[in-house]
């Protein structure tokens, strides 16, 4: 399940070559092909927060897909669908998802 037709490396160099500068939702996905996150925001401010060397690391993506969306109100309804379809799917939320959704209950 990847919201974008096409994966990017998720690297410094991946990034700035084909993450645009808009709000939308995004997916940060391992080498195997398993969804590890599901995020919003400023796409490409927001995966470059999830780099090794950022302040939000996802530790173990390889490569990430986007979605773009009007504005931020439009992304946070978007990730909702997307974490609730990933949770009927699979039973429960993408890993780095997890802590986040038990944060905000």
């Amino acid at each position: 399940m990847t919201i974008g037709k096409d994966l990017f490396k998720f690297t410094e160099e991946g990034i700035f070559e084909k993450a645009v500068n808009l709000y939308g939702v995004y997916e940060l996905v391992s080498r195997e092909g398993d969804v590890l996150y599901i995020g919003v925001g400023n796409i490409r401010d927001a995966l470059l927060t999830h780099l090794p060397s950022g302040s939000d690391p996802i530790i173990g993506a390889s490569y990430f897909s986007y979605e773009v969306t009007e504005n931020i109100d439009e992304a946070e309804k978007r990730q909702k669908a997307l974490l609730d379809d990933y949770l009927k799917k699979y039973d429960e939320l993408p890993r780095f998802n997890r802590k986040i959704r038990k944060r905000r209950s």
